[in-house]
């Protein structure tokens, strides 16, 4: 019961910290996604320097280099899978799924880095336009 209330008041604040200063990433990919690709770029600058094929590896790294090292299958996307546009698709679509998201994402880091416009609604709509 302590447990959940803390966990609830932590997303809370996150969700007050996430739409002040990052309203585009975090309305397009919620709070637990948005606060997990800041955490694993380092900050908000690094996430926006990132080329939209590093933003879609997040959170695969381990699989990345094992893929280099050894051969193994190339990962596909990291923490974006959790994303419900990528984990609803059909397998063989969720790769494609994941680069538009991936994207998308770069696109509005971008914007929110340096203080551009709100544009995530047109973001969007790209998004869900390419994946239908």
């Amino acid at each position: 019961m302590i447990f959940n209330q803390l966990k609830n008041k932590v997303k809370n604040y996150l969700e007050l910290l996430l739409k002040k200063y990052v309203p585009n990433i975090y309305h397009i990919l919620g709070t637990m996604l948005t606060a997990k690709l800041l955490a694993q770029a380092g900050s908000l600058k690094s996430l926006s320097l990132f080329p939209a094929s590093t933003v879609q590896m997040l959170g695969a790294e381990t699989a990345l280099f094992r893929h280099l090292k050894t051969g193994a299958k190339c990962p596909k996307y990291g923490h974006l899978f959790m994303h419900p546009l990528v984990a609803n698709t059909a397998p063989r679509k969720r790769g494609r799924a994941a680069r538009v998201l991936a994207d998308k994402v770069s696109i509005a880091a971008k914007i929110d880095y340096f203080k551009g416009d709100f544009a995530a609604d047109k973001l969007l709509m790209q998004l869900e336009n390419k994946l239908k």
